[in-house]
């Protein structure tokens, strides 16, 4: 089965999570890859305390991402790097291999190897995982992210950190819902913000309101399903 941090007991649930529990095998090298550290319980701790850690950076009104968050992304990237350098050994393969097999699926003729590479090059991309900590989905789990990020002085990866916790992404409207985006397929789904174990993959009907993604800044948006009207803010 596929593995969860401890952590994710804090988080509201995701309804994707029983498809969790029967994943489907994935293609080639770095399907074993993806596959071996969604099975490890010490990488989904990792991913949570990153998140706990650095969510502070990616908040903001405006829609531009500060640079922290970028050098907060890199550290992330190392982290997944570090796991990749251990699988390989593993494996008693290089990094010249792995790479081959990533441009072997990218220049195949099978859909399915394409659309898993490209599910790769999404999930390495910055504009993947800043939206998903922005609107507080938790990258383990895909559930409503719960816990405040609370820093100690200092530095952190070359940068000042702030000592001020971070406000949890569930601000708005205590009754209703909101869109959130599931890390595992992209898609949207909708939680009740009176009942957080009350998810849907189907916009509520009596919501009156659609959560798509944008193209270009990967962030949800809602459509009034009345008059058609759009806004960055939770109705």
């Amino acid at each position: 089965p596929l593995a969860m941090s401890s952590r994710c007991s804090e988080c509201s649930p995701n309804p994707n999570a029983r498809a969790r529990s029967k994943p489907q095998e994935l293609p080639g090298l770095p399907g074993q890859f993806f596959m071996w550290i969604k099975r490890s319980s010490a990488f989904m701790d990792g991913l949570y305390t990153w998140q706990q850690d650095n969510a502070h950076h990616f908040q903001g009104a405006a829609e531009e991402f500060p640079i922290t968050a970028t050098l907060a992304y890199n550290e992330l990237m190392e982290f997944i790097d570090g796991y990749l350098e251990i699988f390989l050994e593993k494996q008693g393969i290089g990094e010249n291999e792995f790479s081959q097999a990533l441009e072997a699926f990218q220049s195949s003729d099978d859909p399915y190897l394409k659309k898993f590479f490209s599910l790769i090059a999404k999930k390495t991309d910055f504009t993947h995982w800043a939206p998903l900590v922005r609107q507080g989905t938790c990258i383990c789990c895909g559930g409503g992210f719960r816990a405040l990020a609370t820093t100690v002085s200092g530095t952190q990866s070359g940068y000042a950190v702030s000592t001020l916790p971070t406000a949890t992404c569930d601000a708005g409207p205590k009754s209703g819902w909101i869109g959130r985006i599931d890390p595992s397929t992209g898609a949207v789904y909708y939680e009740n913000l009176a009942d957080p174990s009350n998810t849907t993959w189907e916009p509520p009907s009596d919501w009156g309101w659609i959560a798509h993604i944008d193209p270009d800044s990967g962030k949800l948006y809602y459509q009034n399903t009345s008059d058609g009207t759009t806004t960055w803010e939770v109705p």
